[in-house]
């Protein structure tokens, strides 16, 4: 086999080979959702409202996803948080969140997401490189990874 002949066979091969999903592109694999998914995410829009131009007083939402342990824990903008987080049935699900009581100027945002993501459930996945969760009402939570 020629020189020219195999590097072509290599460019092809490493061309096809998919180290994740693509725009628009859900995880398939179980086991490779929770491993894409599982680290921490930046929040930057949440129901619409743009949060990557809000001066926080802190610093701005971040939920650490450990889909593997089936734990989640961030930052509200005000407050500590931690819950439970489940992939089943194609939804990434999220139980109870609980957080601490710090009381900022940001606590609005922070109460907003505590309602968006309690006890709800969101189709999953990758947008332009971010992370789109989307409720059954068409509300959407859109995550950077950090």
């Amino acid at each position: 086999m020629t020189m020219r002949k195999t590097l072509f066979i290599l460019v092809v091969f490493i061309s096809c080979r998919s180290t994740g999903p693509v725009d628009g592109q859900k995880m398939e694999s179980k086991g490779n959702v929770k491993k894409q998914l599982s680290r921490s995410w930046s929040i930057t829009s949440m129901g619409g409202r743009n949060l990557e131009s809000h001066k926080f007083t802190y610093k701005p939402p971040e939920l650490k996803l450990d889909l593997i342990n089936e734990k989640l824990s961030g930052f509200g903008g005000c407050n500590r948080l931690s819950g439970t987080i489940t992939l089943k049935d194609g939804l990434v699900k999220f139980g109870a969140i609980s957080s601490s009581r710090m009381i900022c100027s940001d606590i609005d945002i922070e109460q907003q997401l505590l309602e968006q993501l309690s006890n709800k459930s969101y189709q999953y996945e990758i947008r332009r490189g971010h992370l789109v969760l989307t409720e059954a009402s068409g509300n959407e939570i859109i995550m950077k990874g950090n």
